[in-house]
């Protein structure tokens, strides 16, 4: 599935590219799109609290694992759920990855991508940046609704300062994008090359992988069986970053919990500590999306109810 980026102006970040760096990644999707709540939105009251520096991961790596009643007993897994049908070493409990760590994080995070590659499925994003007095540099939210086999797509997302609310609908024909500013005007872009997201992770998944440095095997009533990777160290541009993942036993990722400290872009040697949230919920359950109004018609200056 290529990677689009959008070549006019008004349009820098609301395309969906899968970028290691994450001040070079768009922000898509938004609190918007009418779902079931889902443990995210715990998440973002969690992240969003005044907290210091590192003091909030354990918390959301609770409620991630809210329900889970501990050490799996049954190592039977459903391992073609949606389609997907891979061959597994022996002692493998999904491509890539063993009881005891990731062997290959190129193949566990290839599962993941290509589990989530034709069912429906909904993403999550909250991201801040704090500088060493733990004032806000930057947040941003993002929400994301993809539809079977890609489409159509829903995205609403919140970021920058002032806030600019961006809004991404496709559909089989066409590619429209909204952007909302701070004095509620509406600019709305029509896009035939922008193609579906990937269900990527923001932080480069190969290095996030590898840097993995336990797995723990939790159970649930309601989720079955579930795989919590944390890890710690160098991963990409940060340092001193701890995380936990939790993999599904179908073999996709449904929450990251990230933070660690990397390079502010364009200021030397100046290190900010960034908290990230990313969830994939409701795998599987159907897409009920109805084309917005705004779609009709395009040019700047338009009433933002319309």
């Amino acid at each position: 599935m290529p990677d689009v980026s959008s070549d006019h102006p008004k349009r820098i970040g609301v395309a969906f590219p899968e970028l290691p760096n994450g001040d070079r990644q768009s922000e898509t999707c938004g609190p918007k799109v009418t779902t079931e709540p889902t443990q995210y939105h715990q998440l973002i009251e969690t992240m969003s609290a005044p907290r210091t520096r590192r003091s909030t991961l354990a918390l959301a790596c609770s409620i991630l694992l809210a329900g889970c009643n501990g050490v799996a007993d049954d190592d039977t897994v459903d391992r073609d759920p949606y389609g997907v049908d891979e061959e597994y070493a022996a002692d493998e409990v999904l491509p890539g990855l063993t009881a005891d760590g990731v062997d290959d994080p190129s193949s566990l995070w290839l599962h993941h991508r290509e589990t989530l590659n034709g069912p429906p499925y909904v993403r999550s994003q909250h991201r801040e940046v704090v500088d060493d007095d733990g004032a806000m540099i930057r947040q941003s939210e993002s929400r994301t609704v993809v539809g079977e086999d890609g489409r159509p797509v829903l995205s609403e997302s919140t970021s920058g300062d002032p806030p600019i609310e961006t809004t991404i609908w496709l559909d089989a024909d066409s590619g429209y994008i909204r952007q909302v500013d701070e004095n509620e005007s509406a600019n709305v872009y029509e896009d035939d090359t922008l193609t579906t997201p990937v269900p990527h992770l923001v932080v480069d998944p190969i290095e996030l992988l590898g840097a993995v440095t336990s797995v723990t095997v939790a159970t649930s009533d309601a989720d079955g069986d579930r795989y919590v990777l944390e890890g710690s160290g160098s991963v990409e541009s940060y340092v001193d970053a701890e995380f936990t993942a939790v993999v599904t036993e179908v073999g996709y990722v449904t929450a990251l919990e990230f933070e660690g400290d990397h390079e502010l872009v364009g200021e030397d040697d100046e290190l900010a500590f960034e908290r990230l949230s990313v969830e994939f919920s409701n795998v599987g359950e159907p897409v009920d999306l109805e084309r917005p109004e705004w779609t009709s018609g395009t040019g700047t200056g338009e009433d933002t109810d319309s």
